[in-house]
């Protein structure tokens, strides 16, 4: 666990919709059936709601993992941005 942050908020972050979160962060977020999402340039990326599949890299998880892998993020600083995006949202 993040010595920086409670579980709840943890939690919280973990659990932030990422084709909400990436739209924010200015990528093209595709809709497929069964809201299932893709981002542009990355067609082996699968989103639904707050988790993802990488069909290359055979990698899962939820948002912070996701941020970790694909924008290289410590998991203090996924908490601290996913956590701004939701106060943003308010």
């Amino acid at each position: 666990m993040l010595e920086e942050y409670s579980e709840e908020e943890y939690d919280t972050a973990n659990n932030v919709i990422l084709h909400e979160f990436l739209a924010f962060k200015g990528l093209k977020v595709i809709k497929h059936n069964n809201n299932v999402y893709t981002v542009e340039g990355f067609k082996e990326l699968l989103l639904l709601k707050n988790a993802y599949f990488d069909n290359v890299e055979h990698d899962f998880g939820f948002a912070i993992q996701f941020c970790r892998a694909f924008f290289k993020m410590s998991d203090a600083a996924a908490v601290y941005e996913l956590l701004e995006f939701l106060d943003f949202k308010k």
